[in-house]
């Protein structure tokens, strides 16, 4: 099963990708929307999570879409984020996210996101 992880900052995805995949992941990037929904739906039965950041529009794009689309919407989304307001998080949960994160990421933190959500390895 694949993660796949968008993020506009490579070094987000660079770090990303080596804490997942120590943890048995097989990882899949995007730094925009239109490129992680082609890569999604290339790969829907084969995506176990998607983490998106949220800090650009991209991501509530992303989220959106991916509940849209038949084949999709079942994926867990995990979103990400520096902004620290309640209401970006509000937001990303009543459009659908399973999980919310803050920026900078605690990997802890994410671990655990991954195991409550039944993410196998």
């Amino acid at each position: 099963m694949m993660i796949v992880v968008m993020d506009e900052r490579p070094e987000t995805l660079r770090v990303l990708r080596m804490t997942l995949e120590a943890q048995g992941h097989h990882v899949s990037e995007s730094r925009n929307a239109n490129d992680a929904l082609a890569l999604l739906r290339r790969n829907s039965m084969k995506t176990s999570l998607i983490i998106s950041s949220l800090d650009i529009d991209d991501g509530i794009s992303l989220l959106q879409e991916v509940r849209a689309d038949h084949e999709l919407r079942d994926i867990p989304f995990v979103g990400m984020s520096a902004d620290s307001s309640p209401t970006l998080r509000d937001d990303s949960f009543a459009l659908g996210a399973d999980a919310y994160l803050p920026k900078p990421l605690k990997f802890d933190a994410l671990r655990s996101v991954i195991a409550n959500l039944g993410v196998p390895a």
